[in-house]
């Protein structure tokens, strides 16, 4: 080193700038960071159960497009669900599993890789079905359509998206079969509510056998 250059980096200038890189790099890093989509998992399984009126029911909650497991979490820890997660993509399932077990909830909680294109379910099962990535979900080659049969009667489906328009959402569902869905603002994701209607030839059950009659049948 030179005695120009002695005197450069003894002044500090060489460090300044170097100083100056690091400190651009971060910033840049952060922005990246915090212009990715965060989503509050307890605030959106809130949302859910307050849209579907299903939190003092213990019920079978089936979540469609499984991630990391956080979503899948917090519908179990905000109602008396059993819930079932299922992941479109194979590599999210070690990952979700891991996530339930740090938090003692496998089992309660499971997970599982669905391909599709049918659920494995028997018909009139599930209380509750959450899709919060349908975009992904119905790319994936799933039958969105197969919902209705799976579903018990007065049972709801969410179909949800963080991105796209309303119209995207109308269409993927419009194109599955599912009709007679209300489409919701929430706070974080775009919903369409769908509930399983009861068929007129069902009876209702208002005592614990049957009616006032005590008949065990309808």
């Amino acid at each position: 080193m030179n005695c120009e250059g002695v005197n450069r980096f003894l002044t500090g200038e060489v460090f300044r700038k170097r100083s100056a890189v690091g400190l651009i790099i971060l910033f840049v890093v952060v922005a990246i960071v915090f212009s990715q989509d965060v989503v509050d998992y307890d605030s959106l399984a809130d949302e859910i159960i307050s849209l579907g009126g299903t939190k003092r029911v213990p019920a079978l909650c089936v979540h469609l497009g499984c991630s990391d497991g956080g979503l899948t979490s917090a519908l179990a820890d905000k109602g008396k669900y059993l819930v079932h997660g299922l992941c479109v993509d194979s590599s999210y399932v070690e990952q979700a599993r891991e996530y339930l077990m740090e938090r003692r909830q496998y089992g309660q909680v499971s997970v599982s890789y669905f391909k599709g294109p049918y659920f494995a379910y028997a018909e009139n099962l599930v209380n509750l079905l959450v899709v919060d990535k349908l975009s992904k979900v119905s790319e994936s080659g799933i039958n969105l359509g197969d919902v209705v049969r799976v579903l018990v009667p007065n049972g709801m489906a969410f179909f949800g998206q963080s991105s796209g328009s309303e119209s995207e959402l109308r269409a993927i569902l419009d194109g599955a079969g599912i009709q007679g869905y209300e489409v919701i603002q929430g706070e974080q994701i775009l919903w369409a509510r769908y509930k399983k209607p009861r068929s007129v030839e069902m009876g209702e059950c208002t005592h614990r056998n049957y009616d006032a009659g005590w008949t065990y049948v309808s």
